[in-house]
């Protein structure tokens, strides 16, 4: 007979977070939600705690020899019980499972020293672009471009409902360089926030997940 129980370890860190979240995360958030206030304090006790660190291995600065997604999926429950702040759950989810996973599972060796240790020590936030006004769900209907230049790439077009954006300090950004192609190509480029060009409009009023 197989036993599909939680491990007590996972379950001992499930109680961990609940408590981390309840003492730490829950100061004055009818204020922030009100005002849309992103706390990079928050951000930063988290990253202390080593939530961004489920999604890293720990050559990289992770918890853990290797993403564990199950000890993940029991941390962002806890999280998502006990943290009141919806757009800071988000926000780490966000970055956690489309920057960080994206850079562990598809990026060099290079773009993972260069970016995995300060996404998850918190020094850095990361967006992962994909959605433009024309094209939501359907991102190979994209029509942002990416052309061949000495060095690297220049990027042109627009994203737009891009989680972390108007403070992230790098993005993913999806673009084809080869519209002839079609979804055939369609690549990724990881881009800093200095880059020449890159622009990050400000917040605007939402229904809701305002932190």
């Amino acid at each position: 007979m197989m036993d599909f129980s939680w491990p007590a370890e996972d379950l001992r860190y499930r109680d961990d977070v609940i408590r981390f979240a309840k003492s730490e995360l829950n100061d004055d958030i009818i204020t922030r939600d009100k005002e849309g206030i992103f706390s990079r304090e928050l951000w930063q006790k988290c990253a202390d705690f080593g939530i961004q660190g489920l999604a890293t291995p720990q050559k990289f600065g992770g918890r853990l020899p290797e993403v564990d997604i199950l000890r993940s999926v029991v941390a962002m429950e806890a999280l998502g019980y006990a943290c009141k702040d919806g757009g800071l759950v988000l926000g780490l989810n966000a970055q956690m499972w489309t920057v960080q996973m994206s850079i562990v599972l598809f990026g060099t060796d290079e773009q993972k020293q260069k970016f995995l240790p300060k996404l998850t020590n918190g020094e850095w936030l990361g967006a992962h672009a994909l959605t433009e006004a024309e094209s939501g769900s359907d991102g190979f209907n994209m029509t942002m471009t990416a052309e061949k230049k000495d060095g690297g790439y220049m990027l042109n077009g627009e994203k737009c409902l891009v989680t972390l954006a108007p403070i992230a300090d790098m993005a993913i950004v999806f673009a084809n360089v080869n519209p002839k192609l079609g979804k055939w190509g369609v690549s990724a480029f990881l881009v800093e926030k200095n880059s020449a060009g890159y622009e990050a409009s400000p917040v605007r009023d939402k229904m809701g997940l305002r932190t």
